[in-house]
């Protein structure tokens, strides 16, 4: 990582200047200034300042670009809340989430040959995987991605998160390639010193896989593998290892609590009672920094949602009507909450998304019930939430600059309640396996926070006025279609 100091030296030696040179280019009026930029001694604002002169005045190098941007970031808020940082960014950017194959290198200590994780598992009628952390190893949970697309594998994955955050971070960002999954469950600890009854010992910190699986005898096998680089295992052949064997060696899932909520017991209509519920606590009455491409149920008039589904493509009886009468009171709620509480809610939008939404009457989450919702809701709805950006000091809606800044993904967290992570490209058809993740950890949620707050909302979007000329912008354009 570059210090401010470095990357200062280095500039004034591949630019030939002297610092009382660059003090003059920069329109410092000492060279103190720049001192005291070197020392760490300066506010943030100083430090956006020098490098906002130094971009000016100097044409960087691609290289010098990426190097000034790190020093900047790491004199502002330190080096761990630096690697945070930049861990989060990887995480809510998607850059490890594609599902894509990557390549780990893993050896038998038995035969010293090299082994494809996929042939050797692929062939078997079963696979039961035991991840042990390794949130710095692409290649496996590739791996696991494409045999649990066989249908013939399971996953279960410990992570153990101690204070690096950026290590905590990392390991969310490593499990999203594989947590949409079915046959994934994941789960966390905190590192606990002292804890008689979960000591922390054992294999709770390594880097391990644990493969139950069958051969092609229809023999019962374990292997285990120890990651000794993001690209390299050794795999020992041992006797079948079973739960309460991993539990004897450390790995104790009673010490461990659950990061994903789903719903893949569920198929009727009646679920969503409760799976509005669940939804709607979360809300009630809490404080909420969320991330969305496009508008939230939440924030649409309950009357507007039955009708779309009253008029959808699912066939409707007696029963169904009265789950949708009951559902209808939920949501009313919901929304009443969302306009009424007195608690600061933040949401990012993209543009380019809310556009579509506007002009298709889809949300990039469209429940798979509804119909799109016509010109004449769009409108309404836009108002709404024009109205509540004007007039309610507790509602804060904000549109990124560059839409690309962000994936499509939805994360929101939840004064006192926890994070949820869910794909925004959803339809919430609980039959076909919708699932969402809940953080608690209370430390990633505040680093959560802190960089909503702090990194997104201070440098990333455009003003509340902004939001009501462009929200606005959509009410207009809505208008002026012709159906």
């Amino acid at each position: 990582m570059t210090s401010m100091e470095a990357f200062i030296n280095g500039i004034l030696k591949a630019h030939n200047l002297s610092l009382s040179g660059l003090t003059k280019l920069l329109g410092y009026r000492s060279k103190t200034s720049i001192s005291r930029i070197i020392g760490g001694s300066v506010r943030p604002d100083s430090i956006m300042k020098f490098e906002y002169e130094l971009r000016r005045a100097i044409k960087l190098s691609e290289e010098e670009s990426a190097q000034l941007s790190e020093a900047a970031q790491i004199a502002i808020y330190g080096r761990e809340k630096y690697l945070a940082n930049r861990a989060f960014w990887r995480f809510i950017q998607g850059k490890d989430r594609t599902g894509e194959k990557c390549s780990v290198q893993v050896l038998s200590t038995r035969t010293n040959e090299a082994l494809d994780l996929h042939e050797r598992y692929g062939r078997s009628e079963s696979n039961k995987l035991t991840i042990v952390n390794c949130q710095y190893i692409p290649g496996l949970f590739s791996s696991a991605y494409h045999l649990l697309q066989r249908g013939n594998t399971t996953v279960d994955h410990y992570i153990y998160v101690d204070e690096d955050d950026a290590r905590t971070i990392s390991a969310m960002s490593a499990l999203m390639p594989v947590f949409y999954e079915k046959g994934y469950m994941g789960y966390t600890r905190m590192k606990a010193p002292g804890d008689v009854k979960h000591p922390d010992s054992g294999i709770n910190e390594a880097d391990l896989l644990f493969v139950n699986w069958m051969d092609g005898e229809r023999r019962s096998r374990t292997d285990v593998i120890l990651f000794t680089a993001s690209d390299q295992g050794l795999l020992f052949e041992v006797d079948y290892l079973d739960d309460e064997t991993l539990r004897r060696m450390g790995l104790d899932r009673s010490a461990y609590h659950p990061i994903k909520r789903n719903y893949f017991e569920c198929s009727a209509f009646v679920d969503y009672l409760q799976y509005s519920r669940d939804y709607a606590a979360l809300e009630r009455d809490h404080a909420v920094w969320k991330i969305k491409p496009d508008v939230g149920v939440d924030q649409i008039p309950a009357r507007i949602l039955k009708r779309a589904v009253q008029e959808g493509p699912v066939p409707q009886d007696d029963d169904f009507a009265k789950i949708l009468d009951r559902l209808e009171q939920i949501y009313q709620r919901r929304y009443e909450n969302t306009c009424a509480k007195r608690k600061h809610a933040y949401t990012i939008y993209k543009r380019d998304a809310m556009y579509r939404f506007a002009m298709t009457g889809r949300m990039s989450d469209h429940f798979w019930m509804m119909r799109p919702f016509t010109p004449e809701e769009r409108v309404i709805i836009l108002k709404e939430l024009l109205t509540q950006q004007q007039k309610n000091p507790y509602f804060h809606i904000f549109f990124l600059k560059d839409d690309s800044t962000l994936s499509d993904i939805e994360i929101a967290a939840y004064q006192d309640e926890g994070m949820l992570i869910l794909d925004s490209d959803t339809d919430y058809n609980l039959e076909q396996g919708h699932s969402e993740v809940i953080v608690t950890h209370e430390k990633i949620i505040e680093l959560y926070k802190d960089f909503f707050q702090n990194v997104l909302l201070r440098s990333y979007v455009n003003t509340k006025k902004d939001s009501c000329d462009y929200l606005q912008y959509l009410i207009n354009e809505i208008q002026g279609l012709k159906i």
